[in-house]
């Protein structure tokens, strides 16, 4: 006998979580004992150094197994290249907490670059759950990226799941979820409280809103920025690429290495240039949104819901054809006026700032990735 859960109703908890983190959260904490998760997510729920999910629920749960896919898994369907984990979990309120389990046993540095960080459970040149290989690409201080080397990915799939394991015989005893009650802040507009969904951007006039987990907040991003230090930690130099401006709006937060987000300092002094014998040290941090970022942010807010709608309309089988019109239209032009102003939706600096709304893949899908012939340069264009 299968019992299936299906759910719309978020819980909360007492702290903020990445969404992929909540749902293997949220999942486990509504399955039965004995219960099975299954879940498609980004590598960093398995490979995060700091606030891994994973140290939260390895007292109860068995790690069954899971896969590593290349980032072009979902590129025909999403439009976006990610590198995703298939992963599949156990729940187990009454498991043996002596018994080892290597993928709890917290990230450890990638050995061939020390910038980012791995699950062990996925480390090795020729693991055989990883279905292509590893590189690092330059983006917020190096990430960890899977590409595809095979035509065969269905069957390389299905290969690796043989190595999945069966689930543990458990007690059955169903135990009721804990609903924890939303706090909600009187502040915020009524209509941002009432219709801005989990997980989602809003904005009233130029304040801008995102709802999570932990509630409605005002929205901020995240920001970095280098400089250099000697061995005892003192500060020197400022990195050469920064501007003044961002320089400024860093020293005005008077941030502390506690207070950031995280930390990352190079394991060797540079051998060569101005900066010989110093460390790179790189901060990350919560920044105020620009001006631009504002505008860019309402606009994409703005496209979303007008995509929405006209999905919606369709739903229905004798939807009205000038409704339809007026729509695709509207859609049409506020897509041109975005990348006119703001470049394509696909571009990072227009990820980087939406890329935590939910429907933020289902409005990039509007725009097809190439390979430009004559610079070899991965572009957008609408479809």
């Amino acid at each position: 006998m299968f019992r299936l859960e299906i759910f719309a109703l978020p819980i909360n908890y007492d702290k903020p979580y990445m969404i992929h983190d909540y749902f293997v959260k949220h999942s486990l904490d509504l399955v039965r004992d004995g219960g099975q998760v299954s879940i498609i997510s980004s590598i960093g729920t398995m490979d995060k150094r700091t606030d891994n999910v994973l140290q939260e629920i390895k007292s109860n749960t068995h790690f069954l197994g899971g896969v590593r896919l290349p980032d072009t898994a979902f590129k025909k369907i999403a439009g976006t290249r990610v590198t995703t984990d298939l992963l599949f979990f156990q729940k187990d309120q009454a498991k043996n907490l002596n018994e080892e389990e290597l993928v709890f046993s917290g990230s450890i540095p990638f050995e061939e670059d020390k910038r980012v960080w791995i699950n062990p459970y996925f480390d090795g040149k020729y693991n055989t759950q990883v279905l292509g290989e590893y590189e690092v690409r330059n983006f917020n201080g190096g990430t960890l990226n899977v590409k595809g080397v095979s035509e065969t990915l269905a069957t390389d799939i299905m290969e690796a799941l043989e190595n999945v394991e069966e689930p543990k015989p458990i007690d059955n005893s169903l135990k009721a979820p804990v609903f924890i009650q939303e706090e909600v802040d009187n502040s915020i507009p009524s209509r941002i409280r009432e219709y801005l969904a989990l997980y989602s951007f809003g904005y009233e006039r130029n304040q801008i809103y995102y709802r999570d987990t932990h509630g409605i907040r005002k929205s901020s991003k995240v920001d970095e920025i280098s400089y250099y230090v000697d061995e005892k930690g003192e500060f020197k130099a400022w990195d050469s690429s920064l501007s003044e401006h961002k320089i400024d709006r860093f020293v005005q937060l008077h941030l502390t290495d506690e207070e950031a987000l995280d930390v990352y300092k190079s394991e060797e002094a540079s051998k060569r240039g101005k900066y010989k014998g110093l460390f790179k040290k790189t901060v990350f941090y919560e920044s105020p949104l620009s001006d631009k970022d504002i505008s860019r942010i309402k606009s994409m807010v703005d496209l979303r819901e007008t995509y929405q709608s006209l999905i919606e309309i369709q739903r229905h089988q004798d939807y009205n054809r000038t409704d339809f019109q007026v729509l695709l239209s509207k859609l049409n032009r506020d897509y041109d006026r975005f990348i006119g102003q703001f470049g394509y939706l696909n571009a990072s600096v227009n990820r980087n700032l939406f890329d935590s709304d939910d429907k933020y893949s289902l409005l990039a899908s509007l725009e097809d990735e190439y390979i430009d012939s004559k610079d070899q340069k991965v572009k957008y264009k609408n479809l």
